[in-house]
């Protein structure tokens, strides 16, 4: 699957490299794993899917085969027109926020910050990982069409981006310090 996107969407054939081959068809073997292993025990819509037990993720409406570990993500935004209304990753300020409602406060502020009744023609969010065939994921919540910035729709898509914001930040806080904690276990200094 991942091979046979990559030939036809991105590149041109006699350009190709064997190193580029082999990642292609390594992370084709490792999506396969994935695969076997997924079992969401959440969802929020149909924008994306969760198995906490085996800590991956999928967005079925990028592609219902396609299957990320929590460890993928390099950072994430949220879009709105084209612009970034905000970000978070690795060491971000976004993912502390989460603790204390720092997404829900920006996000939020996407939903009343303005008074009047703007058209919006794009929201998304992008997640960036460390896929080597599919370094950017987006969630697409418009679609098609445009819509009124005090909608109901789109109130409720502002409320889906603020969950998968809130679960991308909890979900990559806990791999950070999951690896620290590991760390440090085996680092244990003893004093004599």
């Amino acid at each position: 699957m991942c091979l046979n996107v990559d030939l036809s969407l991105h590149f041109k054939p006699e350009k190709i490299s064997s190193e580029r081959v082999n990642q292609a068809i390594a992370a084709n073997a490792k999506n396969d794993d994935y695969l076997n292993l997924f079992h969401p025990t959440l969802k929020i819509e149909k924008f994306i899917s969760i198995d906490e037990n085996n800590k991956l993720w999928s967005v079925p409406c990028f592609s219902k085969n396609l299957i990320f570990s929590y460890n993928d993500i390099i950072s994430y935004e949220l879009l709105k027109d084209g612009e970034s209304v905000t970000k978070g990753g690795l060491g971000s300020a976004v993912a502390g926020g989460v603790l204390f409602g720092g997404v829900g406060a920006i996000v939020g502020g996407v939903v009343g910050s303005k008074k009047t009744n703007q058209e919006i023609s794009e929201f998304r969010i992008k997640i960036v990982t460390r896929n080597v065939c599919y370094t950017e994921v987006y969630i697409n919540f418009l679609v098609s069409g445009k819509v009124k910035s005090n909608s109901i729709l789109f109130k409720s898509y502002s409320g889906s981006a603020e969950r998968i914001l809130s679960l991308l930040a909890v979900y990559r806080l806990r791999e950070k310090y999951s690896k620290y904690n590991k760390y440090s276990k085996n680092s244990s200094c003893q004093c004599s």
